[in-house]
This record gives C-alpha cells, structure tokens and sequence, in this order.
C-alpha cells in the first residue's frame, strides 16, 4: 500500500529531509485519513474541531501523526480557522512536544508544503519508464515502477500557521529573534507580518534588545493588526503611555481606537521590560 511521503525544499544535508512513505503495516483508517486529505476534502468552512477529529485515528496509531497533521493543518479547508486549529492540536495531545516543535519548524521555514503521492490517487500515471527521475521542486522523485508512482501535491502555509510556528520556536528556545526577524523579509506580506506578530507572542521568551528591534519592525509595519500588537507588547512591559500615544498618532482609525489590554503586566516587576 503506497502511501504520503513529505517532500521538503531544503537540500540534502538539511535538518528536514523527506519522511519516507509509512505504509508498511499502516493501520486502514490512518490510510483513509490520508488519501481524504488528499482527495476528499473540499476547499469549504472546515472547522478546527473537524479537522482534530480527522486526526483521530492516531489516538490509537500513533505513528505517523507528524506527517497526517501536516497534510491536516495546511490543508485549503481548514485555512479560514487555522489559528484555532494550531491551537487546538498543541493542547490535543496527538503529538509530543518534539513533533510540535518539528511542526513549528517546517511551518516556519518551508516555502510551502509539498507531499509525493501515490498517482492512482488522483487518477493518474505519471508518463515515464520506471527508474526515470522526475523533477519536483527542490527533489527528485524517483519512479522505481508504474504501481509505484508518485505525484507531487503541494499545499499552502496559512499565515496563522507561520504565526504560530514562529511563536512556539522562540517560547521552546528553538530559534533566534533575528533569524525569524530575517525570515518575515522572505515573505509575502500577509506571511510576514502573521510572523513578526508571533514573534510579538513570545515577547516573554524574548532578550530585551531582540524584542526592542521586534516592536520597532511591527510599529513600522503596514498592517495595521501587527502594529496594534506591538501596542499590545509596549503596554504589558511598561510603557502604555508610549503606545497611547502612537495610537494616537497612527493613520489608521481601528489602531486609533486601541485599548491597552485588560490583563496587562505592566506594572509586575517580574515582567521582563523595554524600558532602558
């Protein structure tokens, strides 16, 4: 039974090379799992907790989780609740923290999410002799026979997926301020600025000077929502009246109307602070 195999755009020598297929031995709803997330699933409303529910299976088959919840959680359907979704399957308990920490790394870092499936999936066969290689970016996909095939499939990051991978890297200690700084520069402006707000996210977990450079790159950001967050960050460390008055200032009416929020710790010492 041939199964997902996750392509990834990172050279050979990467920390994330392609998880090979696991379909040896691999339990029939897990296998319906994946060919629905494939095939089955159209581009509608999903909410966050179907998709939890289609990852069920892995309560009982643990392995592979890594590889269902990437094809789930990056998945067209659910794009629309994907912040709740991330979310939820960190609390779900379907993953240990190493294999959130290796989903936050992929969904930090990937350009976008690419999986070799089986090509009768889709009702295909690719046309080459077997053995041929074929090219898909950043690998090559090698044919060994025609029941064998495989197709490259390929899915979006949602931004609130990056936002959150960026948020739990810098929490988990698993990246730098600067390095997820740089990476909001490689993306489309949606994509970045969703990263430069879950750098915002882990304010606590972040050196003050680091954390400094954060807020003066959302201040200066056009969108208005990671701007209002970095409003957000200077009142809960200290400096409310600052962000009043950018807010103030600021062009756009809904940052105008921005209120500190409610459960600040502006004034608890042992917050870490901007102030110099």
């Amino acid at each position: 039974m041939r199964d997902v195999e996750v392509v990834f755009d990172q050279p050979e020598d990467a920390d994330h090379r392609g998880r090979g297929p696991e379909a040896a031995g691999l339990p029939p709803d897990v296998w319906r799992l994946r060919h629905a997330a494939v095939t089955g699933l159209d581009d509608g409303h999903g909410s966050a907790v179907e998709a939890i529910e289609l990852l069920a299976p892995h309560r009982e088959h643990p392995d592979g989780a890594f590889t269902s919840a990437l094809l789930i959680c990056t998945h067209r359907r659910f794009a629309h609740c994907s912040r709740t979704l991330m979310r939820e399957l960190e609390t779900s308990g379907l993953l240990d923290a190493t294999q959130l920490d290796e989903l936050a790394e992929v969904l930090l870092w990937q350009a976008r999410l690419r999986f070799a499936v089986p090509a009768g999936w889709i009702g295909t066969e690719l046309e080459v002799a077997p053995g041929t290689r074929v090219r898909a970016t950043g690998r090559t996909l090698v044919v060994p026979a025609p029941d064998e095939q495989t197709f490259p499939h390929a899915q979006h990051i949602p931004a609130p997926a990056r936002r959150w991978a960026a948020r739990r890297l810098l929490e988990r200690d698993r990246t730098e301020v600067d390095a997820v700084l740089a990476r909001t520069c490689e993306l489309e402006t949606g994509a970045g600025g969703a990263v430069l707000s879950g750098v915002l996210d882990a304010w606590a977990s972040c050196p003050p000077a680091s954390l400094e450079t954060a807020v003066h790159a959302a201040l200066a950001s056009g969108l208005a929502s990671v701007r209002l967050r970095a409003l957000d960050v200077l009142a809960r460390t200290g400096r409310r009246e600052e962000a009043e008055a950018l807010a103030h200032d600021d062009g756009a009416a809904q940052v105008r109307r921005w209120q500190p929020p409610a459960d600040r710790h502006a004034d608890d010492p042992h917050q870490p602070t901007l102030l110099g």
